[in-house]
């Protein structure tokens, strides 16, 4: 990651946000965070992102909504879903609809960047496609 990119940070759970901000803090990335679907979308309609690291359950959704109504493609916004319960079959579902990478609580910094990476890394194999295309 050569150049600072935008990242939103969509939590309600007090310590799972604090740490992605507090280990996204340290790499090129400029932050912001919301703590629900609502605000994610409206911060989204205006702010072309990145990433956006959105926990699997919030107060008045989910990061399905999210993603399902997201104004950007997952090709703009690359998501990656912070994932509560753990099971198997919901990993592979948040794959399936689109996210780049899911990340299982409790957060662990090294996780957190290989994600942002690895999410860094699809969005410019999306861009370098969508360029041949």
């Amino acid at each position: 990651m050569e150049n600072e990119v935008d990242v939103l940070v969509v939590s309600s759970r007090i310590e799972n946000k604090r740490t992605l901000l507090r280990t996204l803090e340290g790499l090129p990335v400029n932050t912001f965070s919301a703590s629900t679907v609502f605000q994610a979308l409206e911060f989204l309609a205006t702010h072309p992102l990145a990433v956006v690291f959105c926990e699997e359950r919030l107060p008045d959704g989910s990061y399905r909504d999210l993603l399902e109504s997201a104004p950007n493609s997952p090709q703009t916004n690359r998501f990656v879903v912070v994932q509560c319960t753990g099971e198997w079959e919901e990993y592979l579902e948040a794959l399936r609809l689109g996210a780049a990478e899911v990340l299982r609580v409790p957060l662990q910094a090294p996780d957190i960047d290989i994600a942002l990476f690895h999410a860094m890394r699809q969005g410019r194999e999306n861009q370098a496609m969508a360029a041949e295309a």
